[in-house]
């Protein structure tokens, strides 16, 4: 797993090159970012974990999923940050594979996953796309970057805790660090981080 986290970080490294260290972002933007939030349906980070089925995993791992990866190609069509861009890019990359392995794991149980964005989700992608600039990077950012993933946490917390398909809980312990590193790196780009301050040894 140091392997892929190193890979993957230096890829992002790369892909924000010649990123501005300094913060990007203007504190007055804030109040548009959280109009942009919408809390996640079933998830609260002040809750204790609750039981989990494995079909329930994969459901909704694959709405989330398929907001991460549309959010993802949003932010790479309206962003001019390097920063943005070059986790916005990480996003559409992890997020699609990880999608296509939930989908060979329901395919596997017969279990049929959606097939369009829930409609929170898309209320979310709505707002985003009403927004630019740096307006729109600290939104994208706070909303899917921070947001989505801590529910993403919290979702494979439970699946890891309470599943019983050794295959699911085996794609949720290996996704899980990816999902972590996601939330990590937004929380630093929005505290004025560039990608190059992230090295593959953090």
């Amino acid at each position: 797993m140091k392997a892929q986290w190193k890979v993957a970080l230096i890829a992002l490294a790369v892909t924000g090159l010649a990123a501005c260290k300094n913060n990007p972002y203007d504190p007055s933007v804030s109040a548009a970012a959280s109009a942009a939030r919408t809390s996640d349906k079933g998830v609260d980070d002040r809750s204790p974990l609750t039981v989990i089925t494995d079909e329930t995993f994969l459901l909704e791992a694959a709405k989330s999923g398929m907001f991460e990866v549309e959010a993802g190609r949003l932010a790479l069509q309206k962003t001019t940050n390097p920063n943005v861009r070059g986790f916005a890019n990480t996003l559409v990359t992890h997020h699609s594979q990880a999608n296509a392995e939930v989908k060979m794991l329901a395919q596997r149980r017969n279990l049929a996953l959606p097939t369009a964005i829930p409609e929170d989700k898309l209320r979310q992608l709505e707002t985003l796309r009403g927004l630019s600039g740096d307006r729109f990077d600290r939104a994208f950012l706070e909303t899917v970057g921070v947001g989505t993933h801590r529910g993403d946490l919290q979702l494979f917390n439970r699946e890891l805790k309470y599943g019983r398909d050794l295959d699911v809980k085996a794609f949720a312990d290996k996704t899980i660090k990816l999902i972590q590193m996601h939330h990590d790196l937004a929380q630093g780009l929005l505290s004025g981080k560039s990608l190059s301050d992230f090295s593959p040894h953090q």
